[in-house]
């Protein structure tokens, strides 16, 4: 607990929707796991080797279990200790950590502005881009202006003002 009663920690996770760079990269992946097959089938017609079609399922299921994992993500938001930390969360539970900002030294905390300023480096955490409970963290990120579009809930919404003054 903080000194004013209210917690200080907050978590919150947003599964990536299926759109924008996602989207394009599963359909990506399903044009090659499709490229694959008709390859293999071809190259065992050509060798005369028909039996080892029989292994193609299990091939198309290793090389999706690897790939697939990359096509389908969440993020991870917690707020502990007045930072604010990113994780990408991939389909097997590997995280991988993207962003961490101290919320005291971020510049505002706002909705969303209907057209990113150009040369700002862009964080997009939202999920879904058609979301209504998204806001913008401004900050700096290694001395140059950034930008962080997220989903909220209303207790972290809380929070993140808490810590940033300029809301």
């Amino acid at each position: 607990m903080h000194d004013d009663g209210m917690p200080n920690h907050a978590e919150y996770t947003v599964l990536q929707k299926a759109e924008g760079r996602i989207l394009r990269l599963r359909i990506l992946l399903v044009l090659f796991y499709v490229l694959f097959g008709f390859s293999y089938v071809t190259f065992a017609l050509l060798i005369s080797i028909v039996q080892i079609i029989a292994i193609l399922p299990l091939l198309l299921w290793i090389i999706a279990h690897f790939t697939w994992r990359y096509a389908s993500l969440e993020h991870s938001l917690v707020i502990g200790e007045g930072t604010l930390t990113v994780t990408d969360i991939l389909k097997d539970g590997k995280k991988i950590p993207r962003l961490k900002i101290v919320l005291a030294e971020a510049t505002s905390l706002s909705e969303i502005p209907d057209q990113t300023p150009p040369n700002v480096i862009l964080h997009d955490f939202r999920g879904d881009m058609n979301a209504s409970d998204c806001y913008c963290i401004a900050f700096n990120d290694q001395g140059k202006p950034a930008m962080l579009y997220l989903r909220t809930t209303p207790e972290f919404l809380r929070i993140l003002k808490r810590f940033i003054k300029n809301t």
